[in-house]
């Protein structure tokens, strides 16, 4: 009564926010942890790596937006083969041979069912014809889909210039980054395969040129402020260690910021060395947790 009551006072935008953050609250399942390393694509380019590329460090909310469900494994047990001529019969006789010898992935199985068209039921019928025990045919799911939003910082940068005369400060922001992912747990030594696609916002965050014309000679710091989009894909593989997941995550992402805008801290003119467009497109590696959330079971990572 009291959450009719309650339901009833707010308004329509309150009822309607309150619902987008239930739905949201419900789809929650993970948050995911990550550091890594990463390379620069654009070896020519003003700006470069450090000794060991740039560092990775971030988080992701995981959301789970659908699964995809085939016939689950079963143990292997005896079974005589079916008797009868029938087409009907000879194609489950191949299906039980292989769900019981376990000759074929359990998709596979189901994609034979779909090309037979017939659902359970029908083939329950011809196992009783033909005096044959029950076939066996749980549910699991094979596939898991789900929305992360994501925010990660890259650092560690340096320039490319010969004169070694630059040093780069400030590191790249990438919020939001959104990303789809496919998660197929039917992957042998109880590991999990995912692969992904990811979009996101960049932005640069304190960075600045700072340029020493030589040793005796003050430094003078240019500051540059852009943005653009990225976008990537991933390829992980993961591991359930009991009080979550862990993965191990490869990615490449294309980073483009056209424009530059620079200001000057100290006197005098931009240097014909200072960028007006950077590349910053590269592969990374990066290493995470990732942390149920609440009761719900990890999607990415683990068979609810």
């Amino acid at each position: 009564m009291w959450a009719v009551a309650t339901s009833l006072a707010l308004p329509r935008p309150a009822l309607a926010q309150a619902s987008i953050l239930e739905g949201f609250a419900k789809a929650l399942t993970d948050f995911n942890l990550f550091v890594g390393a990463g390379g620069l694509t654009s070896r020519s380019g003003p700006v470069a790596g450090g000794k060991h590329g740039f560092n990775i460090a971030g988080f992701e909310l995981s959301l789970s937006i659908g699964s995809l469900s085939c016939i689950a494994d079963v143990p292997n047990a005896g079974s005589q083969p079916l008797s009868g001529d029938s087409a009907a019969a000879g194609r489950v006789r191949e299906l039980t041979r292989a769900l019981y010898t376990e000759e074929i992935k359990p998709c596979a199985i189901a994609a034979q069912i779909a090309r037979m068209r017939m659902d359970s039921a029908a083939i329950a019928g011809v196992l009783a014809k033909t005096h044959q025990p029950a076939l066996p045919m749980p549910r699991d799911t094979a596939w898991n889909f789900e929305l992360g939003l994501g925010y990660s910082q890259l650092d560690g940068f340096r320039s490319s210039s010969a004169t070694g005369n630059v040093a780069i400060a400030g590191a790249i922001n990438e919020v939001p980054v959104i990303s789809f992912y496919a998660t197929d747990w039917h992957v042998p030594y109880g590991l999990y395969l995912y692969a992904g696609a990811r979009l996101g916002f960049v932005q640069l965050s304190n960075f600045s040129y700072n340029i020493r014309a030589s040793q005796t000679d003050s430094i003078t710091t240019y500051s540059a402020s852009a943005s653009g989009l990225e976008e990537g894909a991933v390829l992980g593989i993961g591991h359930d260690i009991g009080v979550g997941t862990l993965f191990v995550e490869g990615a490449y992402t294309f980073r483009r910021l056209p424009g530059l805008s620079w200001s000057l801290t100290s006197k005098g003119s931009l240097p014909p060395l200072i960028p007006l467009s950077l590349n910053l497109s590269g592969s990374s590696l990066s290493l995470g947790v990732q942390i149920p959330v609440y009761h719900q079971p990890s999607q990415r990572g683990r068979d609810g």
